[in-house]
C-alpha cells in the first residue's frame, strides 16, 4: 500500500444495536448466529446455568452472523463488562486487533475474555466442553 498507511475492517454496525437482556451481573456473550445448526439457546442457557447465570437477566447476549463485522468498542465503553464470552466469533469480526486464544481467558479493556468454539460445535464436543469448563471455573468460580 503506497503511504504505508494501515488498513482496517469497519464495523458493518455496533453490539449495541443486537444486544439484548438485563446486565444484572455485567457479563455479556457474544455467539456465532449459525441457522443452518439449529437454535442453540438452549445449550447456551445450560453452559451458563452452570456457572451461576441467567442467560435473560445476568447478559446481554448478542447473536452474530458469520462474517459480518460487528463493532465491539462502543459497546465496552459504554456498557463496560466484567466479562465477555465469545462463542465462535473471531476477534476481527468483532472489530479487535487483539489474539484471543481459544479457552484461555485474558484480561483487554477491563474485561475478562474467554473465546471458545461455536456453540454447534461444542455441544457435541467433549473435549471441548471439557475445556470450556475449566475456563469457566478460573473466571467464575475461583
Amino acid at each position: 500500500m503506497p503511504g504505508g498507511g494501515a488498513v482496517y475492517r469497519i464495523p458493518e454496525r455496533s453490539l449495541l444495536q443486537v444486544v439484548r437482556g438485563d446486565f444484572q451481573k455485567q457479563v455479556a456473550v457474544i455467539a456465532l448466529d449459525e441457522p443452518s445448526k439449529g437454535d442453540k439457546t438452549a445449550f447456551l442457557e445450560k453452559i451458563l446455568t452452570a456457572v451461576g447465570l441467567d442467560l435473560h437477566k445476568d447478559t446481554l447476549f448478542a447473536a452474530i452472523q458469520p462474517n459480518r463485522i460487528s463493532g465491539l468498542g462502543c459497546f465496552l465503553r459504554e456498557k463496560q463488562p466484567r466479562v465477555v464470552l465469545v462463542f465462535g466469533v473471531a476477534p476481527r469480526d468483532l472489530g479487535m486487533q487483539i489474539e484471543l486464544f481459544e479457552y484461555q481467558p485474558i484480561k483487554f479493556h477491563q474485561a475478562i475474555f474467554l473465546r471458545a468454539h461455536a456453540l454447534a460445535i461444542l455441544e457435541t464436543n467433549r473435549e471441548f466442553k471439557g475445556r470450556l469448563w475449566n475456563a469457566l471455573k478460573k473466571v467464575f468460580l475461583s
